[in-house]
């Protein structure tokens, strides 16, 4: 029953923009309070990430087929402090989530190594909840799915990432990698970061065209994990 109501909510909500497939949506990022960091050094790092948010905006482009998300450009920005915060969100490079294969790309400058193109196959598994509000006078629904972190030596736990969709906007992305809904993500939930839309710029004539990355060192995660290991051991 749960489920047959979420499915004519989607119905529902689709009729309006069912014919939107190219767009781009400008996100804010919210950093809260994070118990891990709540003593010591790294609590004055929150604190400078926590204010320096309010400068940093990002941009998911789209169309049909795939999307790309980034970070803006800031101009006479304490560059440290934006640094900072960018650190404390998470989101670094490009992401590029094509949809026909499933296939996540994340375009990244690595110290001592250059450009990095690490490639992964995204398989989310989100449990779709009988949730509703409105975002920017679009109906969302609520998603969420648990991601398993391996730190190593540091041992293995899962965390919950919540999602907010929009079925009105039927394609399948989001913000920084995220995806595989059934409607555009406009807010994200990652532990202590949210990212929420600020500009919606939908234009059903207008031909979003995305160029995929090739330059660079390809890597699966495996790989990568593996290089950052190597480099570890080597001190």
């Amino acid at each position: 029953m749960k489920n047959t109501i979420i499915i004519l909510l989607l119905l529902t909500n689709c009729i309006s923009y069912c014919q939107i497939l190219d767009g781009s949506i400008q996100y804010g990022i919210i950093i809260t309070d994070d118990p891990d960091f709540d003593k010591g050094p790294g609590e004055e790092f929150l604190k400078v990430a926590k204010e320096s948010t309010h400068y940093l905006s990002c941009t998911l482009i789209f169309n049909e087929q795939q999307s790309v998300f980034f970070i803006d450009e800031m101009m006479d920005i304490n560059q440290s402090n934006i640094s900072m915060a960018i650190a404390f969100s998470g989101v670094s490079g490009k992401y590029y989530n094509i949809k026909k294969t499933s296939l996540l790309l994340r375009e990244f400058e690595e110290e001592g190594f250059g450009k990095i193109i690490l490639q992964s196959q995204y398989n989310y598994n989100w449990e779709l909840l009988n949730e509703s509000k409105k975002i920017d006078g679009l109906t969302c629904f609520k998603a969420s799915r648990i991601m398993t972190i391996d730190n190593g030596d540091a041992g293995v736990f899962n965390r919950t990432i919540t999602a907010w969709y929009c079925p009105s906007i039927p394609v399948p992305y989001g913000p920084a990698g995220e995806g595989g809904l059934p409607g555009l993500i406009l807010e994200l939930h990652n532990r202590n970061v949210i990212l929420g839309v600020r500009k919606i710029d939908l234009n059903p004539n207008k031909k979003n065209v995305i160029t995929l990355p090739t330059k660079g060192k390809w890597l699966s995660e495996k790989e990568y994990s593996k290089m950052l290991d190597d480099i570890i051991n080597e001190d």
